[in-house]
């Protein structure tokens, strides 16, 4: 597996995280079946849900 350098990224863990306005889980559906981890779809779903309905109500 090659091995991804994230120059100008941030990794907060296996949550979801907002930065700027870029949106992402800490583990896919990959990672979530190579660890054990809970896939973090679900939640990075409804947060989007979330933050369009709330951007959408201005």
């Amino acid at each position: 597996m090659t091995q991804v350098k994230f120059k100008s990224g941030i990794y907060s863990g296996r949550g979801v995280v907002l930065d700027g306005n870029i949106m992402t889980s800490g583990t896919c559906p990959m990672m979530a079946k190579m660890t054990g981890h809970k896939d973090g779809t679900v939640e990075l779903t409804q947060d989007l849900v979330d933050a369009i309905k709330i951007k959408t109500k201005k």
